[in-house]
């Protein structure tokens, strides 16, 4: 008997499970594809500069913007779910060419897998940021500093560039007219 699902909440990874068998090949590359690059190529270039506090500081102001990112990627799932025009109407019938299990979803589950996922990743990256004041006095951070400062950097390129999608899709569900 597996003692593990009945100890933890696993259920948070269901919407990333999700995520990741709705993405098609143009939103990775531009989600996650182009953040490595970015993060690697400023690993090289900039970080060979930066001390400690340099770091330490950067993760305060992340910290600020990721609490702001929240509050928008919250206040976008509420507006999601509880308004009702013609657009969101016509998302909720109209299927996508995305399956889960094996079954087409909607538009409007798509968008909503979108919304939840980075509203994961932007709790995962915050609780990533607080960690580094946990761990400041241990050799770790010092050591690796710059390794976990270019994986914060993914985090937040990568969040950002699925707040890009979902901000766009945000706007064709309310602005757009359907030709």
């Amino acid at each position: 008997m597996n003692i593990l699902p009945k100890l933890f909440y696993f259920e948070f990874l269901i919407p990333i499970k999700d995520y990741f068998y709705t993405i098609n090949k143009k939103e990775f590359i531009f989600e996650w594809l182009y953040p490595i690059i970015l993060s690697i190529c400023i690993y090289f270039i900039i970080l060979p500069g930066l001390t400690i506090e340099h770091i330490l500081n950067f993760n305060s102001y992340l910290i600020n913007a990721l609490a702001i990112l929240i509050g928008f990627s919250i206040t976008t799932i509420t507006i999601l779910s509880t308004s009702s025009n013609k657009n969101i109407d016509s998302l909720k019938v109209k299927q996508s060419e995305r399956k889960l299990d094996h079954q087409k979803i909607s538009l409007y589950q798509l968008i909503f897998i979108t919304y939840s996922f980075v509203l994961i990743m932007e709790f995962l990256a915050i609780l990533y940021n607080l960690s580094y004041y946990l761990v400041y006095s241990s050799t770790f951070l010092v050591k690796y500093s710059k390794v976990t400062f270019s994986i914060n950097i993914f985090l937040i390129l990568h969040i950002i560039l699925l707040n890009i999608r979902n901000i766009v899709n945000f706007y064709f569900i309310h602005w757009y007219e359907q030709k």
